[in-house]
């Protein structure tokens, strides 16, 4: 799977309908941008010692045949060309690159936080200069249902590298869901979590509860 392919897998949350963030690797801030059909992500490169300067590290990713390159930029924004002073830079960079280990792709709903997914680990081989193929590794959803004076909460987690998902399925009073986070609501599941062969997410949440709830019936 190429980047195009694998960013556009979902492009809104099932849950929410809003469109799904990108983030490389974690959470970190980072800022993206795709120009000539490249996927540009940067981070901070920050120096461990008091009173140098910070500089941005980016990722610039070909969305059609993962190639890909890494480019610095001082904090204005712009591209630092220099490429004999730019050795404390790769110094630096070699150390985040260390500590960050493999590497993975998050797309995610930062309005509900119900629905994401995320591909496979990868390493940055830089001989080869490219991420080789993607795949998505597994998806995640929290998904909600009126039933008599509450609701029922669906959760479901499937590992389509493993080829097995977990699902769990609990009561909440309307008065528990108004006074709770999602994550708060998130944490109260697992307790009775069923192991199962893998189910594929369907294209809406309902999709996914009926399958939910026949597994549930015939389990």
């Amino acid at each position: 799977m190429k980047l195009r392919e694998f960013l556009n897998y979902r492009t809104h949350c099932i849950a929410c309908g809003s469109e799904l963030n990108t983030t490389f690797h974690s959470k970190k801030k980072q800022n993206h941008s795709i120009l000539n059909d490249r996927l540009l992500i940067k981070i901070d490169l920050k120096s461990l010692k008091k009173g140098q300067k910070h500089y941005k590290v980016g990722y610039s990713i070909d969305c059609d045949n993962n190639d890909f390159c890494i480019e610095f930029f001082d904090q204005t924004g712009k591209q630092w060309h220099d490429k004999e002073s730019s050795l404390f830079l790769i110094d630096r960079f070699k150390k985040l690159d260390k500590n960050h280990g493999s590497y993975s792709i998050i797309k995610y709903c930062n309005i509900c936080n119900k629905y994401c997914y995320n591909s496979n680990l990868f390493d940055l081989d830089y001989k080869t200069a490219n991420l080789g193929e993607l795949s998505v590794r597994g998806e995640y959803g929290c998904f909600f249902k009126p039933y008599d004076d509450g609701y029922k909460a669906y959760k479901l987690h499937s590992f389509y590298d493993k080829e097995e998902s977990t699902f769990d399925i609990i009561k909440i009073s309307n008065e528990c869901l108004q006074s709770l986070r999602h994550k708060n609501v998130d944490s109260q599941m697992g307790n009775s979590l069923i192991k199962t062969h893998v189910i594929k997410f369907g294209e809406s949440q309902n999709e996914i509860i009926d399958k939910l709830n026949t597994l549930v019936i015939f389990s």
